[in-house]
């Protein structure tokens, strides 16, 4: 009962309140307004302490400036409350067990399994062919590659799976906030190129693992694999993988005299391509994209 009272405490907004109030945080959002009604003393405390948390990594690096600047909060959360601090600050040797616990789990499953000597080898031809993804473990390796898309007919019933039979799909949530976290990180380093802190990853390397094994696949994926969306739909997404910037539209046309139906034509950077006639205008659109596709050779 007591921890459980414990853990509701360390997420209660009223909590999270009294602690910034200890550390006169609220004074520190008053100085943006008025000065004058903050003590001065209070403040120089605030800015220096701001200061510190943020200069830590900088001056010591990314690894030793994070520790430094994590104790110091701790201290802070000692001060207020030294059993919750307890509770949200784990020790390094702590932190370390618990991480070595989750990333070791399956190593024992993996040892004792028939296949462990063929999978071992197929981790090793891996990293030969990808040495820009150091997985060095056998058994994260495999756990990253069985995929729940990967556990149909072609996985044989005596295939080694890691975790659950039915597998999840946080495998696939995690890989594509990577990739956004990489191309967004790239982006910014680009927008900036006189920022003064350097990112600890080889962005290169990653990008060209990217560009050489994943986007090739995605562009295929994008408009051969989605069966279920409507041909102007397909076709709008086959050319936003063109290289070079290209306007799309769907254009009203007059119908012959005499026909009572929506005509619409599809131009491709001012050019007429196709045209087509329907009894509304979204079918003659997707009819016009349905030449397109044909024209394209897809």
């Amino acid at each position: 009962t007591h921890l459980r009272d414990l853990r509701a405490k360390i997420v209660n907004n009223d909590t999270v309140g009294d602690l910034a109030k200890t550390c006169h945080v609220h004074d520190l959002i008053l100085t943006s307004f008025s000065l004058a009604a903050v003590d001065e003393y209070v403040a120089l405390i605030l800015l220096a302490w701001g200061r510190f948390l943020l200069t830590r990594p900088r001056a010591q690096g990314w690894t030793d400036g994070v520790v430094t600047a994590r104790a110091f909060l701790r201290q802070l959360f000692v001060v207020y409350d030294s059993e919750l601090a307890d509770f949200m600050f784990l020790l390094s040797h702590d932190v370390a067990a618990k991480v070595g616990g989750v990333v070791d789990c399956h190593r024992h499953s993996l040892a004792t399994h028939p296949k462990a000597t063929q999978e071992a080898s197929r981790h090793e031809q891996f990293l030969a062919l990808c040495p820009t993804i150091p997985i060095d473990r056998t058994h994260l390796w495999l756990q990253a590659m069985t995929h729940k898309s990967f556990q149909g007919l072609a996985v044989s019933s005596d295939e080694y799976v890691l975790g659950k039979v039915d597998g999840n799909y946080e495998r696939l949530e995690f890989l594509g906030e990577s990739i956004l976290h990489v191309v967004t990180c790239r982006v910014l380093m680009d927008m900036l190129p006189f920022h003064e802190v350097p990112y600890p990853l080889d962005l290169h390397a990653i990008e060209q693992f990217l560009h050489k094994c994943l986007f090739p696949l995605v562009s295929d994926a994008a408009v051969a694999n989605r069966t279920v969306l409507g041909p102007k739909q397909r076709f709008l997404d086959h050319v936003r993988q063109w290289p070079d910037k290209t306007l799309v539209s769907f254009d009203d046309l007059d119908p012959p005299d005499g026909v009572h139906m929506h005509a619409v034509g599809l131009s491709v950077d001012g050019f007429l391509v196709c045209r087509a006639m329907a009894p509304t205008k979204e079918i003659a659109a997707n009819q016009a994209a349905l030449k397109a596709l044909q024209l394209f050779g897809l």
